[in-house]
């Protein structure tokens, strides 16, 4: 019995812009060349895991670095910049809370005196001990999804 391959979602279209590749890291998409031969179809840069660094990069029509395997440098889909984490005034917040961090719903902000952590299963923040509601009038004003809001207390 032959193992099948799972299959992989289509592929949006490559575009011009922001990209993720296939180990997460952004690749920038600048400029088209039809004329150009198969693997230098799109060009641009991608950003090193790493240092942070950016070097030259070219790829397929389709996004593929490479035509016949899977590459970590694969185009997977459109980059989308996570928003800044809410700001929080630490000053006139007790010192035993030290994250802050916006639950399931989208509309409570609660404070944790341990780190909580992110449950994907879940989709909310989960910790060992007991939370503390932040009241709505002292809420920060932040839209996004609750998995971007964690803050941590800065280091004094």
């Amino acid at each position: 019995m032959s193992a099948r391959k799972k299959a992989q979602p289509p592929r949006p279209p490559v575009t011009l812009g922001g990209w993720k590749t296939r180990d997460g890291s952004r690749a920038l998409v600048a400029a088209s060349n039809p004329d150009a031969a198969a693997p230098a179809y799109w060009v641009g840069w991608k950003q090193s895991p790493r240092d942070g660094s950016w070097c030259p990069c070219s790829w397929h029509k389709c996004g593929a670095f490479a035509r016949t395997t899977q590459s970590d440098d694969d185009l997977i889909r459109p980059w989308v910049d996570k928003p800044k984490p809410p700001e929080w005034d630490w000053s006139k917040t007790s010192p035993w809370h030290n994250w802050l961090v916006l639950g399931r719903s989208g509309e409570r902000w609660w404070l944790y005196a341990e780190k909580p952590t992110w449950s994907e299963r879940d989709q909310c923040w989960a910790c060992m001990t007991q939370p503390h509601r932040v009241p709505d009038e002292f809420a920060p004003k932040w839209k996004g999804h609750p998995k971007d809001s964690f803050v941590e207390r800065p280091a004094k």
